[in-house]
């Protein structure tokens, strides 16, 4: 049973590895269709994505009257990200260099964005009001990316390009 069961868990590792491969590749894809950066669509979609099954998460938490869990896999996953994955793929790639057209005062607003949970539980309590600032929070970083990037803009522009009528009213029903 030791050895199925590691052989399961290794072969879950290379389809885990496949389906990321594939998925940089769709985004990649896709920033370039919609003429963006690779930058801008991955922070859009491969966040939106990779954050699916953190909200599922933290839903359980909180249906089980247990959210002590999420803000904890959430505080570990962005040290673990930002402390541990980036250095890691730094050194493995002999250094990074990002192409993005974002301003200092941008990314500084996209640091206090992510810090902005760790300062709020402090006190072990995250209130309505906090809860409902670090949305706004976002949707303030949201809008200020996306209008230096256009993506909105640019995938209206990709689908009203001569596409079919089902298309277009999909897209006016998602845009609203």
């Amino acid at each position: 049973m030791l050895y199925i069961n590691l052989l399961l868990f290794i072969a879950s590792f290379f389809i885990i590895w496949k389906g990321a491969g594939l998925v940089v590749l769709s985004v990649e894809r896709l920033s370039h269709k919609l003429n963006i950066s690779a930058f801008a669509a991955s922070f859009f979609v491969l966040g939106i994505l990779t954050s699916l099954p953190e909200i599922f998460v933290g839903i359980n938490a909180v249906i089980d009257k247990d959210p002590e869990i999420y803000v904890g896999n959430l505080i570990g996953a962005s040290i673990v990200l930002l402390l541990l994955v980036i250095p890691l793929l730094a050194i493995l790639g002999n250094g990074m260099s990002l192409s993005h057209n974002l301003d200092r005062r941008t990314l500084l607003l996209a640091l206090l964005v992510i810090a902005a949970p760790m300062f709020f539980i402090i006190d072990s309590n995250v209130s309505l009001f906090e809860g409902v600032f670090m949305v706004l929070f976002y949707c303030v970083l949201f809008y200020s990316i996306e209008k230096k990037k256009g993506l909105l803009e640019s995938v209206k522009d990709k689908i009203f390009d001569g596409k079919t009528h089902s298309q277009l009213m999909l897209f006016i029903f998602w845009w609203e």
